[in-house]
């Protein structure tokens, strides 16, 4: 029943603004269409009076009772904004009401009572108070105080409802942040799982691609390529990836050299072995040992150049101990790595692994002929040695072999492929047929 129904006794709730009965009902700055208050008072005459006073305020639903148990009944089906509640009534002992009133509220929720008695003496403040009424008036009622009261607790109800939602919405960020730290949690465990399979025995193997001297075709050297044979099927970059996010990138590298180092028996005396570990792996004290149990000076480390180095110092005095071993250091993805130009200049490298940005498609290109020419020069200039990666056509390879390229890889050349029991080289370029052009692997002849 809204303010333009009628209430129980028949009595007409809400008249307008105005009226002969309550002139200038309105109250300055009220507005509280959405609000619900419910009048329980056993003279309808109290009810009629507080209901068009209450309609000043601008209350959307006022509802009258003059019987208390229809009114806790109404109450217990809809939970009002506010209640004005006789506490003397004859039939319900008001004490009583008010904590049948307070048991319908949530344990966290705020229901308003405002108490109406005739005399409001000291004990029964205190009872009233004590069962959870919020506010006193007296009978008979005066206009303003009415209005101020009910307006000051229907603003107060007004915050905390705001308050409920703000809750509400921390409570909701709160728990999409705790199910995504929660599934972060899942996540890398998971991952770490995953690392473990990884480094269990099988799991990770070497293929080896071989590396030309560009003018003869006779094979120098093979690099060392990890191959993951477990779940999930991905790209090995995917693997380092993950290891080097969960903090384990060292002990996957560390793994995968030696992966490859136990295949060093098997490759020619005239051969070299390309490693790659990042600048942090290559610092440690580990791969010094390992690389200390073979021929060190048939060793290439390809540093790759995809993170950024904090420590140029404690890097380089790593690479002078590895180098003291006879052990070669290569700068991998030259030209297209984290830090360039200046990552040349601090390593001083001793083999230029020229990135495949540069070789794809350099018959075409005129810049990167440029760049590559530059790269030649440098590496003339302070010893180094230069290889050319990805060569995957004839007009690629004639151009780095016109540029002065002295080493190059990549499916033009040879496929990573298993270790041959006795490889010695790859067919010579100038008679290389189109039939074995297509599919070269690591097989001599």
């Amino acid at each position: 029943m809204t303010a333009e129904q009628w209430h129980p006794l028949g009595i007409p709730f809400g008249v307008a603004a105005g009226s002969s009965y309550f002139p200038g009902a309105n109250f300055p700055g009220a507005n509280h269409n959405d609000v619900s208050v419910v009048v329980i008072d056993q003279s309808e005459n109290d009810v009629t009076v507080l209901t068009r006073m209450l309609d000043g305020l601008g209350i959307g639903r006022v509802y009258g009772f003059t019987d208390p148990h229809e009114a806790l009944a109404h109450c217990a089906d809809t939970l009002p904004d506010l209640v004005l509640l006789d506490i003397d009534m004859p039939q319900a002992d008001g004490v009583t009401m008010l904590q049948s009133l307070r048991r319908l509220v949530a344990a966290e929720g705020f229901m308003p009572v405002v108490a109406l008695t005739d005399a409001i003496s000291t004990e029964a403040k205190e009872r009233a108070l004590f069962a959870g009424a919020k506010d006193f008036l007296a009978k008979p009622f005066e206009r303003t105080e009415v209005l101020v009261r009910v307006s000051s607790l229907l603003e107060t109800r007004a915050q905390y409802r705001l308050l409920e939602r703000n809750n509400a919405a921390l409570r909701a960020t709160l728990d999409d942040r705790l199910t995504a730290e929660r599934q972060v949690i899942v996540d890398r465990a998971r991952s770490h799982h995953r690392i473990d399979r990884a480094l269990q025995p099988g799991s990770l193997a070497m293929v080896f691609q071989p590396v030309q001297d560009l003018s003869t075709g006779r094979i120098v050297g093979v690099e060392a390529l990890s191959r993951f044979y477990c779940e999930p099927q991905r790209s090995p970059d995917q693997w380092f990836d993950e290891a080097e996010r969960l903090g384990r990138g060292v002990e996957l590298e560390l793994a995968a050299v030696e992966a490859a180092l136990s295949r060093f028996g098997e490759l020619p005396s005239h051969y070299f072995l390309a490693i790659n570990a990042s600048p942090m792996t290559a610092a440690t004290a580990e791969l010094a040992e390992m690389l200390a149990q073979v021929e060190s000076d048939r060793v290439v480390l390809e540093l790759t150049e995809h993170t950024k180095v904090d420590d140029y110092e404690g890097l380089i005095a790593a690479l002078d101990n590895l180098r003291e071993m006879g052990v070669r250091i290569a700068v991998d993805d030259a030209g297209a790595g984290y830090s360039g130009l200046q990552h040349l200049l601090q390593i001083r490298p001793d083999v230029l692994k020229l990135d495949t940005t540069l070789t794809r498609e350099i018959d075409r290109d005129r810049v990167r002929q440029a760049l590559t020419a530059a790269l030649v020069r440098f590496a003339h200039e302070t010893g180094a040695t230069i290889i050319a990666e990805g060569i995957e056509s004839a007009d690629e390879l004639h151009s780095l072999q016109e540029l002065g390229i002295p080493w190059g890889q990549g499916f033009h050349l040879g496929r990573p492929a298993e270790l041959p029991r006795r490889p010695t080289r790859l067919v010579a370029l100038t008679r290389m047929t189109p039939e074995y052009a297509g599919e070269p692997t690591l097989m001599g002849v």
